[in-house]
């Protein structure tokens, strides 16, 4: 028997639907399981998932390239009709689609024909485009394909070193750099005895160094990362893959959430970690729209003195009482706890009996 996974989407949704694959096959150790990604994907994090094969789909290369005056029109077609022979050639038994959307089920479509939705797939994908949904990504998916998992949790020991990973793809998930400055800076002063890093890739150095010193910067790859983390190390985050990455090594993390960040469904799949959201009327926007204000005020709404006064506590292992929102199990899956008295907006968007938006 083989199966085949697809996971169309980024990077930080392949980390977890990995989570997923793993705890599928755990439950089937006889089946044989492949897995369709695009390239998008690093190869080093592919690489960590070697014992399940590959096959990517080369999506963003046919974009840039079917744009160029020198791609032949028919060479993306061409390319997908060989890949989808070469996948129809496996005879899969099932066809999963953790992607969850269009373009990825009517690829499955051309590989099975007979593939299609069930109703709660589609009850799952109605769901989760609801931005008042408050079920996480990963709980959904597992309930479609009765998969047995429950969220990991942070373990921490004595810090010895705390990461920021304080770049995203999408600008309206960011804060504006210089506004960490001050924050680094006073980790920095408080505890000298610590590592502080902040973590970007390649093409991020000259943005980064525009702000910190360049001995403050630590350009690393997933490879790189799964070396370092351990349960001393503290990241604080905004809506990243590495968030994600970082719970596989139950690493305690902060996640900020501005912009189309759901502070639900997008975050790390780890119980006990600590959420800063912004309450903004528009939040949280939609994925594929662009900010109405040019600059994402949301990010206003995240308060950085409190923050500093949790990250101070957080370091040191005290008991944090005063934070916002931290990640919990409830019932076999993740829920929140928060502290913060919000507004009538706020309980507007979280009421399970207001999906209306």
């Amino acid at each position: 028997m083989k199966v085949l996974f697809a996971s169309l989407s980024r990077i930080g949704d392949y980390i977890q639907h990995m989570v997923l694959v793993q705890a599928w096959q755990k439950a089937h150790p006889d089946v044989e399981v492949h897995v369709l990604v695009n390239d998008l994907i690093p190869v080093d994090l592919l690489k960590m998932n070697a014992q399940y094969k590959h096959f990517i789909l080369p999506r963003f290369e046919y974009q840039k390239r079917i744009n160029h005056a020198a791609t032949p029109l028919i060479y993306p077609f061409l390319s997908l009709k060989k890949i989808v022979h070469q996948l129809r050639s496996e005879h899969y038994t099932l066809l999963f689609d953790l992607s969850l959307q269009h373009h990825s089920a009517e690829l499955l479509k051309l590989i099975d024909d007979t593939f299609s939705y069930t109703e709660t797939e589609k009850s799952v994908v109605n769901e989760y485009l609801n931005r008042k949904d408050q079920t996480h990504l990963i709980d959904k998916l597992k309930k479609i394909y009765d998969i047995e998992l429950t969220p990991k949790s942070a373990l921490s020991s004595k810090t010895h070193r705390i990461l920021f990973q304080l770049t995203t793809s999408d600008m309206k998930k960011n804060i504006d750099l210089a506004r960490w400055r001050p924050i680094v800076d006073s980790l920095k002063f408080r505890f000298p005895w610590i590592e502080i890093s902040i973590l970007g890739a390649k093409s991020e150095r000259n943005l980064l160094q525009s702000v910190f010193k360049p001995s403050d910067i630590l350009i690393c790859d997933f490879s790189h990362l799964g070396r370092i983390l351990d349960s001393g190390t503290r990241l604080i985050s905004l809506d990243t893959s590495i968030k994600h990455f970082a719970a596989l090594f139950h690493v305690p993390t902060i996640e900020i959430s501005v912009g189309s960040s759901h502070w639900i469904k997008n975050a790390a799949y780890q119980a006990g970690n600590i959420i800063f959201s912004a309450d903004f009327h528009c939040r949280p926007c939609g994925h594929s729209s662009e900010c109405p204000y040019g600059r994402n005020r949301c990010q206003d709404e995240i308060n950085f003195d409190h923050l500093q006064d949790v990250l101070f506590k957080w370091v040191t292992n005290t008991n944090v009482i005063n934070y916002p929102i931290k990640t919990m199990v409830r019932d076999g899956s993740l829920g929140v706890h928060s502290q913060i008295f919000r507004g009538e907006k706020w309980k507007q968007k979280t009421s399970q009996i207001n999906l209306s938006y």
